[in-house]
């Protein structure tokens, strides 16, 4: 029946057809024009997924809703894996916001950390959370440990203001 396997005969075909052309695309492009494409998109993503959440929030649009969750902040239709791809996006818009020192990559960055933190998807918290601090590591020198030390004391002091503040508690 192919109506019954349409969604999984397409996810194959794109993924059979998408490794080839990734290795083409590796081979043709210098790495520093697929980094650029490859942070813009995950700007891109990042933004739209902060625009969706606010959306249904205001709009209190949740048909797939998680945990039971039917108030606070919403995520629309987004369910389950639909949130794996964020961690990788936050990791790439913050890896270029802190290499070119773009306040709207870093900004962006960490609403949508934080709106991921409030999701209580265990795994994508898990991992955003290890791409800001592998990002954090990359500055890491001798010199920069202060940088890093105030960077950690900021964020924990906004999580916490969050976490007192906000009926997230």
């Amino acid at each position: 029946d192919l109506v019954l396997i349409r969604p999984y005969l397409f996810s194959v075909c794109w993924f059979f057809v998408s490794v080839p052309l990734i290795a083409a695309l590796y081979k043709s492009l210098p790495a520093e024009v697929i980094y650029q494409e490859l942070s813009q998109v995950a700007l891109l993503i990042l933004i739209l997924f902060i625009l969706n959440s606010m959306a249904s929030t205001v709009y209190k649009f949740a048909p797939a809703e998680m945990y039971g969750i039917k108030s606070g902040i919403l995520y629309g239709n987004l369910y389950a894996a639909a949130f794996n791809t964020l961690p990788f996006a936050i990791f790439l818009v913050l890896n270029r916001g802190i290499n070119e020192k773009k306040m709207l990559y870093l900004g962006v960055g960490m609403v949508a950390f934080f709106v991921v933190m409030l999701s209580l998807r265990r795994t994508v918290m898990s991992l955003s959370a290890l791409a800001i601090l592998i990002n954090l590591m990359t500055m890491l020198t001798r010199q920069k440990v202060k940088v890093l030390l105030v960077a950690l004391a900021v964020l924990g002091a906004i999580g916490y203001f969050i976490y007192n503040e906000t009926d997230f508690m």
